[in-house]
């Protein structure tokens, strides 16, 4: 069973997930890796994290451990991004 759509997904997902980001950027005002939005640094920081460790999960990995490692890594960095983006608070950098 071959589903192109499957192999396009992540593509698509951080795409929307980088454009939603530019938006934010745009709407708001905050730039992040400036002294006035640490908190917009660290959700970048957490995205740019996060979409490493999915490039290196799917690409990258050799064995199960280092892919299931990698897995909860880049999902540990997507959900602290989605926390800062709740709270604006920044935890690493603040």
């Amino acid at each position: 069973m071959n589903l192109p759509f499957l192999k396009r997904f992540p593509h698509i997902n951080d795409s929307l997930l980088l454009l939603s980001g530019f938006g934010l950027i745009a709407y708001t005002g905050f730039v992040p890796f400036t002294d006035a939005a640490p908190w917009m640094t660290e959700k970048v920081t957490c995205i740019l994290a996060y979409f490493a460790l999915a490039f290196f999960t799917i690409k990258l990995a050799k064995n199960k451990l280092l892919r299931t490692c990698a897995f909860f890594g880049a999902l540990g960095w997507l959900m602290m991004a989605a926390k800062i983006a709740m709270l604006k608070t920044p935890f690493l950098m603040g």
